[in-house]
């Protein structure tokens, strides 16, 4: 079965936090950056991990596409504020932000402690808000 191209992405700068993938494996993260360069967007990523990044990039460029990643923590405000003055630098404008970084700890209520809520708010909420944030002043 051939998947048909829906859309055109040719030339659009994604950026994608949380955007890496262990070897032989998937993530959300790394199949939206997977499609998108597909698609024609050249994708830069923000990861933790910069094996798991170099992962979906070089599967990426395996495919035909152009990926780049910056290593960096998506709840850290200065590390997307760096990540993003990189990205336009290199390409001068975004064109599509996709906030992707997020988990959940599954614990019973009574294990789940403060900085078990902390680390999660920050995870799922201040790296969408900090994101946002730097998006929108551009």
């Amino acid at each position: 079965m051939t998947l048909k191209t829906p859309f055109s992405l040719s030339g659009k700068i994604a950026v994608i936090t949380g955007f890496g993938a262990p070897k032989d494996a998937l993530s959300n993260g790394g199949a939206i950056a997977r499609l998108f360069a597909k698609q024609g967007a050249v994708i830069e990523g923000l990861d933790i991990s910069a094996e798991d990044a170099q992962n979906t990039v070089e599967a990426i460029i395996k495919a035909g596409g152009q990926a780049f990643f910056t290593s960096g923590d998506a709840t850290v405000e200065a590390d997307i504020d760096s990540w993003i003055k990189s990205v336009l630098q290199r390409h001068g404008r975004i064109d599509i932000l996709i906030n992707n970084v997020g988990q959940s700890e599954r614990l019973t209520p009574e294990d789940a402690d403060t900085n078990i809520w902390r680390a999660q708010l920050a995870l799922n909420l201040d790296s969408a808000f900090f994101a946002r944030g730097l998006f929108c002043r551009l």
